[in-house]
């Protein structure tokens, strides 16, 4: 599948030159599949990988630490991602399919953040001292306190049993389907979503 791109007005002519399209209907740029990636690297954020349709967002009710109220936390997943492997003077793209889960991204394309947005906007980008940065973070919806590390995110039965203890209430599944694999940039681990019991909904999409 094709992937998304972000492109400033200083470089369009040069990302045209290359190869890059740009999506007049949904006014996006993107790299056709048949494009090699290196080339494309300068409009690859730092550290990125690819995330390939749909991403997974696993939502789960908790007891808000602060005011103890039951609010929803966000975890974010995909099935199959590819990732950079520096090759002598090229970067190649290995593709994945163990799944995954996210944390502390820092980054995904603008038009698929305010997608998540409309969808859950409890789970926005937001600054954080304890993160040093701007990351995609998950607030209480009754007090606004940032819901962070609130489990050993490199811990992957941590995760699992967090997500699946009842004594946290429900959680719920959705998917975000979209036209292009995104770049994404923030930590991952790996593990098997369907220990997730992956029933998943389409989000709405506005």
């Amino acid at each position: 599948m094709s992937i998304q791109i972000e492109i400033s007005g200083n470089n369009k002519e040069e990302a045209i030159r290359r190869g890059a399209c740009w999506d007049t209907e949904n006014k996006l740029w993107y790299i056709p599949d048949n494009k090699r990636l290196h080339l494309f690297e300068q409009w690859l954020p730092f550290n990125a990988l690819i995330v390939k349709s749909p991403l997974f967002f696993v939502v789960k009710q908790m007891t808000c630490p602060h005011c103890k109220q039951e609010t929803p936390y966000i975890i974010m997943g995909a099935k199959n991602i590819m990732l950079p492997l520096k090759s002598g003077e090229y970067t190649q793209w290995v593709e994945t399919k163990k799944g995954c889960l996210f944390s502390n991204v820092e980054y995904i394309p603008h038009a698929v953040q305010n997608l998540v947005n409309l969808n859950f906007p409890f789970f926005k980008s937001m600054n954080s001292n304890e993160l040093k940065g701007e990351f995609m973070i998950n607030e209480c919806i009754h007090c606004n306190t940032p819901l962070i590390n609130y489990y050993d995110f490199f811990n992957t039965k941590e995760i699992i049993n967090f997500l699946l203890n009842e004594k946290n209430f429900t959680k719920s599944n959705y998917q975000l389907n979209y036209l292009y694999d995104i770049p994404l940039v923030g930590l991952y681990t790996f593990n098997q979503l369907n220990e997730l019991e992956m029933n998943v909904e389409d989000l709405i999409i506005y």
